[in-house]
Order: structure tokens, then sequence, then C-alpha cells
């Protein structure tokens, strides 16, 4: 990614748990819809999800409507993510 920085995971999980409020899913539901259970949610917004693991952030942005680029990448001032 030439024009963007990767996140920690601790900061993947926390954008996570940000768009799930955003969009007022609870837990059980974001999991229901990316095939886990509520208690793997948790941990992905608690310990975080590492950026390069593609299945789990594609699964997660398609469950969050939005896209896998928002979860992993830090955005430059001048960028804008629309579907937020």
């Amino acid at each position: 990614m030439d024009n963007a920085e990767m996140l920690t995971p601790k900061e993947v999980g926390k954008r996570i748990k940000e768009r799930r409020n955003e969009i007022g899913i609870s837990m059980p539901e974001l999991g229901r819809r990316v095939g886990v259970n509520k208690s793997t949610i948790q941990r992905y917004e608690t310990d975080g999800v590492n950026p390069s693991r593609s299945m789990i952030i594609n699964g997660l942005a398609d469950a969050l409507q939005t896209t896998p680029a928002v979860s992993y990448t830090h955005l430059r001032a001048h960028e804008t993510v629309l579907d937020l």
C-alpha cells in the first residue's frame, strides 16, 4: 500500500467496534453475519485482528457494510472514504 499505513491489530479492533456501533448492530448479530460466535467478535474488538488476515478483514468489512481498506489502513488527510 503505497498511499496508506497499516493499522495495528488493536487499531483494527477499535475500528470494528466503532463501525459496529455506528450501524447499530450487536456483537451476536455481527458474529452471525460473519459466521463466528459473539466471543470471537469480542476478541476481535478487544485484542484486535491482524490486518494481513484478509479473509477475516474482508468478511468483517462485508458484514459492517464498508471496505476492507477502512479496517486496516490509516487514510491520509486528503483521502476520504465515502461508504462510511
